[in-house]
Parts: C-alpha cells; structure tokens; sequence
C-alpha cells in the first residue's frame, strides 16, 4: 500500500515538471522577422541573450543556438539569415 502512494506522490511531482518542457519551434520567412524575435528575446534590451532569456523564450532562438551560454545581437541574426536563406523556394 506505501508503495503505492509513493508512486502516486512521484507520478503527482513528474508529470507537472514534464507538461512545462517546451519543444522549440523556430519560423522565420524575413530579415525583419529576425529582428523582431531578437527583440522579443531581449527581454533586458542589452544587446545579447543571456541564458535565462533563452529559457523564457526558445520559440524565438534559433534552434543551433539554443545550448550557447550567451548569444550576441550579430550571432542571433547571422544564423537567424541563414535559415531564412534555407527556406527560401
């Protein structure tokens, strides 16, 4: 009987924790969309993406950048081109 409330609490704590992970999607189809993600990601309005800010806002981080501690404005928008380049018929 303990063993099963146990899993219960354990099954109550886990699942919460796994409905808050987020899979990140990335779309962008111009240069201006790149820049209005960054400014949507720079939630400080310092110039760089610091990894809290990455946290809060993986939908708009290109998906190659999402593991980098820090991400400066011309990082952010080089690989942001490069996707919309891709992408391009």
């Amino acid at each position: 009987m303990r063993w099963i409330m146990t899993l219960a609490i354990l099954s109550a704590v886990a699942l919460p924790a796994a409905a808050q992970q987020r899979t990140p999607t990335f779309n962008v189809t111009s240069r201006a969309d790149c820049i209005a993600n960054f400014r949507v990601a720079d939630i400080n309005r310092d110039g760089w993406l610091a990894r809290w800010e990455v946290d809060r806002s993986p939908n708009v981080v290109p998906t190659q950048l999402l593991r980098y501690p820090a991400i400066d404005r011309q990082t952010y928008l080089g690989a942001c081109r490069q996707l919309v380049i891709q992408r391009r018929p």
